[in-house]
């Protein structure tokens, strides 16, 4: 009984220090600029959460699995085409997919097409090639002809500045209500913080309203972008 008396009066006077210490803030600064600066500890305090849980680090070993997976596939394939009895037109098969893999790896792109993957390792800065690409990949195909990428037959290519303009008029539009929602968000329901986890929850729920709307929008931008991004990517300079 005592222990637990002596953990509820803890908690009671951690919840008067932190509600003391929002008043104070407000007070101090004003209680818009108070709030912003309440909810910036608090999003700190979380990214910190994040981190010591590891769900940050798990993402960082999931890319690290990925490639080892790639890596043992290249072995057996190696296997495949030096001790298997496969007639020749299968291990040169076998060996295809295999330099596949090799420039998957190289290029952290899950492209299937060796030509494709063979003309991006072509290009001076090769990680901004890689990025366009993947952002308008659909609207792509490789000529065996010419041996090079062009945009597919019905693709036209004049529309890339007006798709550009109208995607980042639609894009700033929502961004700016994301915005607007995570303060009045804020605003709305700061008079009722009353200790870390109440923070912690309006933390989570205006930035919800900020991310959530914003990611709408860069998906938006992204899907009118993806002329801009074809035309850039041609231009790009390639090694001689």
């Amino acid at each position: 009984m005592g222990s637990q008396y002596f953990t509820n009066s803890l908690d009671k006077i951690k919840k008067m220090e932190i509600s003391t210490a929002l008043d104070l803030i407000n007070s101090k600064l004003g209680k818009t600029t108070g709030n912003i600066l309440s909810l910036t500890v608090a999003f700190i305090v979380l990214y910190g959460f994040l981190v010591k849980s590891g769900i940050i680090e798990h993402i960082s070993l999931i890319t690290t699995y990925r490639k080892r997976k790639k890596d043992k596939l290249i072995a057996s394939k190696e296997v495949l085409i030096k001790e298997s009895l496969l007639d020749e037109e299968t291990k040169n098969h076998v060996t295809y997919h295999q330099n596949v893999l090799y420039l998957q790896r190289e290029l952290d792109i899950e492209e299937k097409d060796l030509n494709i993957l063979k003309y991006l390792n072509g290009y001076i800065d090769k990680n901004k090639a890689i990025d366009t690409f993947k952002q308008c990949r659909n609207l792509i195909t490789y000529n065996k002809i010419t041996q090079r990428i062009e945009p597919k037959d019905n693709i036209n290519i004049g529309d890339a500045e007006k798709n550009r303009l109208i995607g980042s008029i639609i894009y700033f539009t929502i961004s700016g209500l994301s915005f607007f929602s995570m303060f009045y968000i804020s605003s709305k329901f700061v008079d009722s913080v009353k200790d870390i986890f109440d923070l912690l929850f309006l933390v989570i729920l205006s930035t919800s309203a900020l991310c959530g709307g914003v990611y709408i929008a860069f998906k938006i931008l992204t899907y009118f972008m993806r002329l801009k991004y074809v035309e850039w990517l041609l231009m790009m300079k390639r090694i001689e």
